[in-house]
């Protein structure tokens, strides 16, 4: 016990020392709070309903420390768009009781968005859930490269659900406080692993926009701007790295997976791009609104995958932009910008039965509640 706590003080050492020390973004007008990009006192006014069904808090699942995950893809294959098929079950079933605890946070705290007059009660279990894991320093254990990735996505999971209840005054305070300083960790944690091995491809790719989303959240979930800052910086540097032609190099990489990953990589994106809009950073408008190329040359690719095909000479793996978790960004790009293009284009509620809603835990879960018109 003794070294783990000189390892882990060592780690928040160094991590402190790495947000100081980065360039950031310059944001505007400092001394005003930031602001989450979706807002729960509208959606609860616009589209909230009294629900009066029972809801009992269930005692939370038992912490995961350790992240130690195997890579899903075959290991002799460097572009990394090979999925070995045993290896992707074994990484889905030691993924499962995140995925559970993440998932099942997410619906609790969507259910407390959606409830005029507001379930304090499920905002209540929602904090004694997300307190269990912070007294047990969930995520903070021993952590291998691939544990990196999924904790930047627990992450993002877990400070997309405390913007929606953070604000519920009968909160116990010291659960508040302690959950607070968890997240802040783990939060230095994701900097630390995304700023060391600085020409790793993970830090100009997908990832490093998932790691920014997930520390920006946090950054906004407790009014730090050193942490939101850092996710800004690092969200630019990722839109430097988009061609003209509106593609990201190293996602073009990943050969039958390119498109894929353009789709994956447009949910942290836009979440940022929101997420700096309505903090005074205008990520849209950056080299000329190069991030709208980029969705548009994603968008085309999911209609047809033709050019992606073409720039990668080889055919793309199918992409199910219908599914709840592959079309998430949509809701948020089109409340800001009214585009045409959104979920009629992919044939979605009026054609497909088996259409749901999108949803995705690492972005605060339903979509169109968060981000959709009102009814």
């Amino acid at each position: 016990m003794g070294l783990r706590w000189t390892k882990t003080l060592t780690m928040l050492i160094l991590m402190s020392f790495l947000i100081q020390c980065y360039p950031v973004v310059p944001s505007q007008g400092k001394a005003i709070p930031l602001r989450a990009p979706f807002d729960v006192t509208r959606i609860r006014a616009t589209k909230g309903a009294a629900d009066t069904d029972v809801f009992r808090c269930q005692s939370p699942p038992s912490a995961v420390e350790d992240l130690q995950f195997t890579s899903i893809y075959e290991k002799n294959n460097k572009s990394r768009s090979i999925v070995d098929p045993d290896l992707q079950a074994e990484y889905r079933e030691a993924m499962r009781p995140l995925s559970r605890y993440e998932n099942t946070l997410a619906k609790m705290a969507n259910r407390y968005v959606r409830s005029n007059p507001p379930r304090t009660d499920i905002a209540a279990c929602v904090l004694v859930w997300l307190d269990a894991w912070a007294r047990e320093d969930a995520l903070l254990g021993d952590v291998n490269r691939v544990g990196e990735f999924v904790r930047k996505w627990s992450l993002a999971s877990l400070a997309s659900v405390w913007l929606q209840v953070r604000n519920e005054p009968v909160l116990d305070s010291r659960r508040r406080k302690r959950v607070e300083r968890w997240l802040r960790t783990i939060a230095q944690a994701v900097v630390a692993d995304y700023t060391k091995k600085a020409d790793s491809a993970s830090r100009r790719n997908n990832h490093i926009i998932w790691a920014a989303w997930s520390v920006a959240a946090v950054g906004v979930a407790l009014n730090d701007r050193a942490l939101f800052d850092w996710a800004m910086e690092r969200t630019s540097g990722a839109i430097d790295e988009i061609m003209a032609d509106g593609t990201m190099p190293l996602e073009i990489d990943r050969k039958n997976r390119a498109l894929l990953y353009h789709a994956f990589a447009a949910v942290p994106l836009v979440m940022l791009a929101e997420t700096g809009a309505v903090n005074g950073v205008d990520l849209y408008g950056a080299r000329n609104g190069i991030i709208h190329k980029f969705i548009a040359r994603t968008l085309d690719g999911l209609d047809n995958p033709d050019y992606f095909e073409r720039v990668t000479g080889v055919r793309q793996d199918p992409v199910d932009a219908s599914a709840p978790g592959k079309n998430t960004w949509l809701p948020v790009y089109e409340s800001r910008f009214g585009i045409q293009k959104s979920k009629a284009r992919f044939h979605l509620a009026d054609q497909r039965p088996d259409y749901a809603p999108p949803f995705l835990r690492r972005t605060g879960g339903d979509m169109d509640l968060l981000f959709g018109p009102a009814p």
